[in-house]
């Protein structure tokens, strides 16, 4: 399990806190939706799990073991995590890009093996996208830039995936392709996915929990379709909605203005 207790942030010689108290935990085979408008913290919480940036205050735990305790190669083989945007600053290959995955398995030295070989293509197929391995990586579609990096993810073998907001840049077909692959992954791999999405209705879809963020604080969490109601994204988001049922499931739907 991964474990946050009383997270809190703020930048060097700033006042203002970005984060605030946050606590919650994100199990193994589920998918934890991280939701909250633009500017509420959520980029910055994924960079303090992933020891990018410091919290002043909290812990962090992975199965019981403080991050703190970890090398970031040890944490490498922990938790993995993928950015928002990813432009490489060489025209690698899609395989080359998993393989970088497995670089916490390796030596000083070393380069990748065919057992790390296997293992990369191997996330390519499970994919759905290993007919891409040869293929330039800044060549590929957006969405299948995210399969991509998500099968880099896979690669490292860690417990848990950070995803900050996949879906960002990808149409209405590609969205639902990149979160149909990570539920799959999620529940099959037993897998811990943390992942930030702007659309609560993908949330409601896709997500086994969810998390509201705020102004830096969480305001709700629980199960997706009992957190996600029509008062909530009125507060959080400042627009009015209401929500209708449709085959089995919730969808919130604006208010025409």
């Amino acid at each position: 399990m991964l474990e946050v207790e009383g997270l809190t942030f703020r930048h060097k010689g700033q006042p203002q806190e970005i984060l605030r108290d946050v606590s919650f935990r994100v199990r193994k085979g589920e998918i934890t939706v991280l939701l909250g408008p633009n500017g509420s913290g959520k980029s910055t919480l994924f960079r303090c799990l992933v020891g990018i940036w410091k919290p002043q205050k909290g812990t962090i735990k992975i199965d019981g073991k403080s991050v703190n305790s970890l090398t970031y190669k040890e944490r490498a083989k922990r938790i993995s995590y993928v950015p928002q945007d990813h432009e490489p600053s060489f025209p690698y290959k899609v395989l080359e890009i998993v393989l970088m995955g497995r670089v916490s398995h390796l030596g000083v030295f070393s380069t990748p093996g065919d057992k790390d070989l296997l293992i990369a293509k191997r996330a390519l197929e499970m994919l759905g996208i290993g007919h891409l391995g040869e293929k330039t990586y800044t060549k590929v579609s957006g969405g299948e830039r995210q399969l991509t990096l998500l099968a880099r993810a896979i690669a490292q073998g860690a417990s848990y995936v950070l995803l900050d907001e996949p879906t960002s840049h990808l149409d209405f077909k590609n969205q639902w392709t990149v979160l149909s692959k990570i539920r799959e992954f999620s529940h099959n791999e037993g897998k811990g996915v943390l992942i930030s999405l702007h659309d609560p209705n993908l949330a409601l879809f896709f997500g086994d929990w969810v998390l509201v963020l705020n102004k830096g604080e969480i305001v709700v969490q629980g199960a997706p379709s009992e957190v996600i109601t029509e008062d909530l994204i009125e507060e959080v988001y400042g627009i009015k909605v209401y929500s209708i049922k449709t085959n089995g499931f919730s969808v919130i739907v604006p208010y025409v203005l």
